[in-house]
Order: structure tokens, then C-alpha cells, then sequence
């Protein structure tokens, strides 16, 4: 009986392992980036923080983009990055303010497992009837990572924010000798103008022919990763918007999947 028992306990073990198993196994040796517009953490539910960190946990992500993130306003009377920093078992994080509302702020965060310096935040040119935008930076020892997230009101404005980042990144980060990163939610389809902008500045290393918003329904893909062009290079390995997981439910968790890439140097 005593060994019948071991061995059940034994094979439990082993099941619980698998089920812990992601759908998206990471490529051996590499670097995930990870890019996720979470809503607010409570697009569908009331608060879906420790969701979405069981989400990038089963993931395996390295550093993660975030958009439409809260801190300390009458909606969410928080600081949400810090809240997904401490879920996520005490990351690194920076957050970057877009705008103020509701007597606190709203904007964009990046999360990462590795400590990082904080590049500061880029603000970005309001247009007529479009809301204030940014560019949070952080800067690991291997490559710079920004995350945007650009005005969803107005063309123009849209396309003057991914202007004026990418030129503004540019000329920062050009010759540091690292990879740069841009993730984000450009609010703009592959064949959009807004993309044919970025792409003079950057190269899409994420998929593109995977709509990754609204849930639980996608009919467009408007999240993307990218990298500067000029800079050192990287080889990419495998990228998907990820819509399968053992943990958590995504179509709940906000109204975006999130997209990802598997990087080297």
C-alpha cells in the first residue's frame, strides 16, 4: 500500500508538471518579448492582475509591453504595474504616464524578469479630438525595449505619435551598440499607413496575419513588436499571438491576446 501511495503521489507530480507545460514552449536559448494591451486589468472582470501574471508566468516571457495601464485614479485606485510587478514574484517595473485621468494618470508599463534602467518617458503630440500618448524606455544590459500605444480617434494624430517616437528613439538609442525594441498597440492594421510609416524606421518581427483584437471574437491585428533598423541585429525564432492557455482565461482577461516573439543575438 505504502509504495502504491509513493507512486500516486509520484505520477501526480508528473501530471501537475504537465498541466503546468505552456502551448507555447519557448525556443531553447532565447529571449521572449511579449506584448499585451490589458485593459486596464478589467476589461471583462473586476480585477484580472493575477490572471494576467499566471498568464506570463505559463509564457515564459523575459519582458513584457503593457497598454492602458492605471495608477492611482478614481477608476482603479492603484498603481497597476507595481500590483503585476509584486504578482509576478517582484519583477522589475517602469511605468510611463500618457495622460492624466480621473485624478490620477493612464498610460503604458513594461515589466521585465531582469533588472533594467529606466529611459524615461516620451511624450507624444496630441491632434484635434485625440488623446495624449507616450513611450515608456527601459534599457536591460542586452537591448533597449519601449512600449506605446498609439491614439485610436484620429488618422493623423496616429500617424504624426509614430513619427515623432520612432524619430525620437532614433536619435537616442541609434548608435548604443544594443538591439531596440518597439511594442505596442498601434491601433492600425498591417496595411495601415500608420504601419508603412514605422516601417522606414523599423523592421515587424511579430506575425501579422493574427488578429489579436477584440476577444473573444479577433478580426484585426493591431499589436506588434519591432525592431529599429541600423542597430545590431537579431535572429527571430518563432512569434504567435498566444489564444491557448492551461491557466487563466484570456478572452476574459482583456479585449486584446497577447502577441509574442523568440529572439537571439
Amino acid at each position: 500500500m505504502k509504495k502504491l501511495l509513493v507512486l500516486l503521489a509520484i505520477a501526480t507530480l508528473v501530471c501537475s508538471s504537465c498541466a503546468q507545460k505552456s502551448a507555447y514552449p519557448k525556443a531553447e536559448g532565447s529571449i521572449r518579448l511579449l506584448q499585451y494591451n490589458v485593459g486596464a486589468f478589467g476589461k471583462y472582470m473586476e480585477n484580472s492582475t493575477e490572471m494576467i501574471a499566471t498568464m506570463i508566468q505559463e509564457l515564459d516571457a523575459d519582458i513584457v509591453s503593457l497598454n492602458e495601464v492605471d495608477s492611482c485614479n478614481r477608476r482603479h485606485n492603484t498603481f497597476q504595474s507595481a500590483d503585476l510587478s509584486q504578482a509576478l514574484g517582484g519583477w522589475c517595473q517602469t511605468y510611463g504616464r500618457a495622460m492624466a485621468y480621473k485624478g490620477g494618470a493612464y498610460g503604458n508599463a513594461i515589466v521585465s524578469r531582469e533588472t533594467f534602467t529606466p529611459g524615461g518617458t516620451i511624450a507624444l503630440e496630441k491632434g484635434e479630438g485625440s488623446e495624449y500618448r507616450s513611450g515608456v524606455i527601459a534599457e536591460t544590459e542586452r537591448f533597449v525595449f519601449v512600449s506605446t500605444h498609439l491614439d485610436h480617434k484620429n488618422h493623423e494624430a496616429c500617424l504624426n505619435q509614430a513619427r515623432q517616437l520612432s524619430e525620437t528613439v532614433k536619435a537616442r538609442y541609434e548608435g548604443c551598440g544594443k538591439p531596440v525594441f518597439l511594442a505596442g498597440d498601434m491601433n492600425s492594421k498591417p496595411t495601415n499607413e500608420v504601419i508603412s510609416l514605422l516601417q522606414e524606421y523599423w523592421d515587424i518581427i511579430t506575425v501579422t496575419d493574427g488578429p489579436t483584437c477584440p476577444c473573444p471574437d479577433p478580426t484585426e491585428c493591431i499589436d506588434y513588436i519591432l525592431i529599429l533598423k541600423g542597430g545590431p541585429s537579431c535572429k527571430v525564432l518563432q512569434s504567435a499571438v498566444a489564444k491557448t492557455f492551461k491557466n487563466g482565461n484570456v478572452e476574459t482577461a482583456s479585449d486584446h491576446y497577447p502577441i509574442f516573439v523568440d529572439i537571439q543575438f
